[in-house]
């Protein structure tokens, strides 16, 4: 019969393998001397074995490791008995079944009073679902930093406390002619010029200390190889769980070439606007000087009316009055379009006579059609 101490020792270990097991984990023991490994009743499953296809040595263990990663726990194994007390390793187990699980071991040497390494135990469990967890969360910060690293515009991100770059993206680098490595540890100050570091730091505190976005419509900014450069920048506080800032992040958008252009379009209308106030004060002071000899002109032409004039010579002289007049308005008609210009011109809607308005027009051109055919007929004889 098994002595009372004996007993309890038993159950002590059949109470901690179901509590292991239930923890979803299993223990092996190594024994070095007669190569023999001893598992518990569930790491055949752990481990995605068939029920007894274990034969229970060093070498039946390691061939339920994947075949590349066998040479790496070689190695850890090796290096673990030569010294270190405790071994853990990640791995990929291949089962009977053909699926790939992933293992996480850990355990520790046992030594005789020579210091000699004699045995290895530890536990073992499965952390597949885990790994993919892990290779899911590093895709997503894959896909993350692809997007922010092929941004056009420059992305950094600050801590809150001291407000030291954690990160700069591809655009930034070439933007600002540090590489993310240069940046990241130190502040504005080690970077910019003392004006533009008090202003940035100044904006940021403004960000963390409201937890609200910030949008700077344009700051100047000193670049390593672009010289200074206007920026359109917007800040935004990363909060943790608590709703505290942990980081700044802010997105910087280079609009210099748009300030200058809105520059000179600016000089541009200002250039168009003298010129056009120049033509409108040249068309005023013109009128005013056709209008001079031009009155000169009516008048005395006017005052040929009152004589005793023959039939054809009133009528040469009403035809110098209906130009003069024409030319009148013409002038009128000149100033109307700086009126035009200005917007100052106001519509008179009033009934035309199309008779007097086409007898008009035939009465001043009456005179050069009648030379044009005087002067015909010389030339064919009549």
């Amino acid at each position: 019969m098994l002595s009372h101490s004996r007993r309890v020792a038993r159950g002590d270990a059949e109470r901690l393998d179901l509590v292991l097991e239930a923890a979803g984990m299993g223990t092996w023991d190594l024994e070095l001397a007669a190569n023999r490994v001893t598992w518990s009743s569930n790491i055949e499953a752990i481990l995605g074995l068939a029920p007894g296809s274990f034969d229970g040595t060093y070498e039946g263990w390691f061939a339920t490791i994947h075949p590349d990663d066998q040479p790496e726990m070689a190695e850890l194994l090796e290096r673990t008995l030569a010294g270190a007390s405790e071994f853990a390793a990640e791995y990929r187990g291949v089962g009977t079944d053909g699926q790939l699980r992933w293992i996480a071991t850990r355990g520790r040497v046992r030594r005789d009073a020579a210091g000699r390494p004699v045995r290895l135990v530890g536990v073992a469990s499965e952390i597949t679902a885990r790994k993919q967890v892990e290779e899911d969360l590093r895709d997503s910060q894959r896909f993350l930093d692809s997007v922010i690293e092929h941004l056009p515009t420059m992305v950094f991100v600050k801590d809150a406390a001291e407000l030291r770059f954690v990160r700069l993206n591809r655009a930034g680098e070439e933007l600002l002619g540090y590489s993310n490595a240069e940046l990241v540890g130190k502040n504005d100050f080690d970077i910019f010029p003392e004006a533009q570091a008090t202003f940035f730091v100044r904006k940021d505190r403004d960000v963390i200390e409201s937890g609200q976005l910030l949008d700077i419509p344009a700051e100047q900014i000193d670049t390593r190889v672009k010289g200074q450069r206007i920026l359109h920048t917007r800040k935004i506080p990363l909060l943790g769980d608590a709703g505290h800032p942990l980081y700044l992040l802010g997105i910087s958008e280079d609009i210099t070439e748009q300030v200058d252009a809105e520059e000179a379009l600016a000089c541009a209308r200002e250039e168009a606007d003298a010129a056009s106030r120049a033509k409108t004060e040249f068309l005023s002071r013109m009128s005013h000087e056709l209008r001079t000899p031009l009155n000169a002109v009516l008048g005395f032409g006017q005052l040929l009316e009152l004589d005793e004039l023959s039939p054809e010579q009133r009528d040469s002289v009403e035809h110098i009055t209906r130009a003069g007049r024409h030319l009148l308005e013409l002038i009128d008609e000149v100033l109307d379009i700086s009126r035009i210009e200005s917007g100052e011109l106001r519509l008179s809607l009033e009934p035309v006579s199309l008779h007097d308005v086409v007898g008009e027009a035939v009465g001043m051109v009456k005179p050069l059609a009648t030379a044009r055919r005087r002067s015909h007929r010389r030339v064919v004889g009549w």
